[in-house]
C-alpha cells in the first residue's frame, strides 16, 4: 500500500517491479513519483506523503534499485524532477499554503527554498543545463522564472493546470498550460471549452 515501484523495459520487455526502499524521514503512503536520470547514468526518483515529505531515491543505473541511497529532501507536495548534469537534479515542489520550493542535488540535497507563491510547479533543464520553472501563481497568472532566478508573469489566458516548459531543436524554449477562457481574435471572451496555450 502506497509503495513506489520501479520497472525498467528494454526492446518491449520490461522487468518485474521493485519496490524501492522507503527512507525513515518519509513514513506513510507515497504517490505522485517522478523520475530523471543524469548523462552519467545516476538514476533519481522522488515523490511525496501523506505526511508531506518529499521522499527520494537514487542509484546508478548499472545497480539494483533495491540498494538504493534514499532520504528526504524535505517538506513538498507535488514534486517535479530533472536532471541538470552529471550527478546534478533539480526539484521544484509546492506546499499546502502555497509556497513554491525549489531544491538541488549535487550529491546531497541542498534545503528547499521558496521562490515563489502558487501551485502546481514545474521544472525544466535544458540543453546547457540551466534551470527553468514555471507554475501557477494565487491570482491565476502564469509565472516563469528563467534561469537567473528573474520572475516574468503572464496575465492572459488564466493559469488551470500545471504549465509544461520545453526547449526546440533550436534552444527556443516554449511554456504550455491549459486555461478555461480565451479571447477570440473579435476580442470577445469564450469560456465555454478547455483551452491549451
Amino acid at each position: 500500500e502506497g509503495q513506489i515501484t520501479f520497472s525498467q523495459c528494454i526492446g518491449g520487455a520490461c522487468i518485474a517491479p521493485v519496490v524501492l526502499p522507503a527512507p525513515a524521514c518519509a513514513p506513510g503512503n507515497g504517490r505522485d513519483p517522478v523520475i530523471a536520470w543524469d548523462s552519467g547514468g545516476l538514476i533519481m526518483v522522488a515523490w511525496e506523503t501523506d505526511e508531506e515529505q518529499l521522499g527520494y531515491a537514487a542509484w546508478n543505473s548499472g545497480e539494483q534499485p533495491e540498494s538504493a541511497d534514499v532520504g528526504c529532501v524535505g517538506k513538498g507536495q507535488n514534486p517535479r524532477l530533472t536532471a541538470s548534469g552529471n550527478n546534478t537534479f533539480q526539484l521544484a515542489a509546492d506546499t499546502s499554503d502555497m509556497q513554491i520550493l525549489q531544491a538541488q542535488f549535487d550529491g546531497l540535497w541542498q534545503m528547499l527554498q521558496p521562490v515563489g507563491i502558487g501551485h502546481s510547479p514545474e521544472i525544466n533543464a535544458d540543453a546547457q543545463g540551466q534551470v527553468h520553472m514555471a507554475w501557477c501563481a494565487v491570482d491565476a497568472r502564469v509565472i516563469y522564472q528563467n534561469p537567473q532566478m528573474q520572475q516574468t508573469a503572464v496575465d492572459f489566458p488564466p493559469c488551470a493546470d500545471r504549465p509544461g516548459i520545453g526547449q526546440d531543436g533550436s534552444g527556443q524554449l516554449h511554456l504550455v498550460w491549459g486555461a478555461g477562457v480565451a479571447e477570440k481574435n473579435t476580442g470577445v471572451t469564450s469560456s465555454d471549452q478547455a483551452f491549451l496555450y
